[in-house]
């Protein structure tokens, strides 16, 4: 298993884990045996991992996009600078 992967699936192994926490410790609020109804605790670690997952990816999402934003600024400021010299610098600041 590559390191990436390792790393994906200890990510997601920790949101699943927090989903059945998460039950458990709901059940202790309401006084109820920790285990009661194991399936429940399947479905919440599965949610938990859905929503892990989405996370990672949007945040994927959001560091590619600003990645490419700030190659866009930086060309534009190369752009601008070779255009117009020093002026170009000084309206940039």
């Amino acid at each position: 298993m590559a390191t990436g992967e390792r790393d994906n699936t200890l990510y997601l192994a920790a949101w699943a884990a927090t989903g059945v926490f998460t039950r458990a410790f709901s059940l202790a609020l309401q006084r109820r045996p920790y285990f009661d109804g194991p399936h429940t605790h399947v479905l919440a670690g599965s949610l938990a991992v859905l929503i892990g997952y989405n996370v990672r990816s949007y945040r994927e999402r959001q560091l590619t996009r600003l990645d490419a934003q700030r190659l866009r600024l930086v060309e534009r400021r190369a752009k601008a600078e070779a255009a117009g010299g020093e002026d170009a610098h000084a309206h940039a600041h």
